[in-house]
Order: C-alpha cells, then sequence, then structure tokens
C-alpha cells in the first residue's frame, strides 16, 4: 500500500517537473522569436529611412502641393512651404487660401485632380481603400511617419529634401520645434 502511494507521488513529480520545463521552453521560444522579430523590423526600418534620405521626389522649383493629411499640412508650416493649394478639414487655418479638399481618410479625388498638382504628400498613419497611386492621376505623392518625435524629424527633412529646400534652415527649424517641445 504504501508503495503505491510512493510510486503515485513520485509519477506526479515527474509529471509536474516536466509541465513546468515544457513552459519554460514555451517562455524562451516565444522570447527568441519575438527578439528575432523586433530585429527584423528594425533592419527593415533602417533601409526604409536610408531610402527615404536619398530621394529627391520632386524636381520642379517651387511645386504645387496637396497635403492629403493634416499632419504633412502641419509639416509643410513647420518647414514655412507656401505653394500648398490643398488641405483636408482641419488644415485649413494652416494654409486659409488653399482649397479644401474633404475629409483626410476620404477625399475627393476628383477636386484634387482638378487641383493641379504637381505632387501629393501625406502621412503613413492614413490609409485610403485602395492606394493613393490608383486614386489620382499620374500625380507622385510621398508620405512619411510622424508617430514619435525622430520619425517627424526625419520626415521633416525627408518633405524639405523632396521639394528641394535648403537643407541647413531645415534643421534649425527642426531644432526649434525640438525646444519648443
Amino acid at each position: 500500500m504504501k508503495k503505491k502511494f510512493y510510486i503515485k507521488r513520485a509519477f506526479l513529480l515527474l509529471l509536474m517537473m516536466t509541465l513546468i520545463s515544457c513552459k519554460a521552453q514555451e517562455k524562451a521560444s516565444v522570447e527568441n522569436s519575438s527578439n528575432t522579430k523586433e530585429a527584423i523590423e528594425e533592419n527593415v526600418n533602417k533601409e526604409k529611412d536610408a531610402k527615404m534620405e536619398s530621394e529627391l521626389f520632386v524636381e520642379k522649383e517651387n511645386p504645387r502641393i496637396v497635403a492629403m493629411s493634416v499632419k504633412s499640412a502641419k509639416a509643410l508650416k513647420v518647414l514655412d512651404y507656401e505653394n500648398v493649394v490643398g488641405v483636408p478639414n482641419g488644415a485649413e487655418s494652416l494654409y486659409p487660401y488653399a482649397s479644401a479638399i474633404g475629409d483626410e481618410k476620404n477625399p475627393d479625388f476628383k477636386l484634387v485632380n482638378n487641383l493641379s498638382p504637381d505632387f501629393l504628400v501625406t502621412d503613413k498613419s492614413v490609409s485610403y481603400d485602395k492606394p493613393l497611386g490608383q486614386k489620382v492621376d499620374d500625380i507622385d505623392y510621398a508620405s512619411a511617419s510622424f508617430e514619435t518625435l525622430e520619425d517627424t524629424k526625419n520626415g521633416l527633412m525627408y518633405f524639405a529634401k523632396g521639394l528641394g529646400l535648403e537643407e541647413n534652415s531645415t534643421k534649425e527649424k527642426i531644432d526649434s520645434m525640438k525646444e519648443n517641445i
């Protein structure tokens, strides 16, 4: 009788140890896979940033721009860019002479086309039911992220470089913006 009791106890102890070790291995596996995923995402983001910094997207001097999002309109205002011909609802006070194109998530693409912009700018947090390139007729566009302070700095530099604005002046504006935060 005592022998069966001890055998049952030993079996339960062995079973508990097996379950605990399996749980520890599963946790380590999840941590390793999440670290790998983070490293891959970081590398992809670095490649995107490097690509963004090397591109000049507007070859024309003082191009007509439509800001497709409020954040992109604010970015253009920080850069003191004035040739903005269209803005979404919520950004009218930034550019009172620009045409309102409607809600940033559902703009009036017919109006955007009629404004004859040279380029469109938006931010990556705005999504459309179809890609922006399928919504407008032969108008190029650029987007940048403005989610974090570093993203905002990179986005402003990208827009400035793409629009052919002076780099030193842009850096000064960004530095003064960071001081005000």
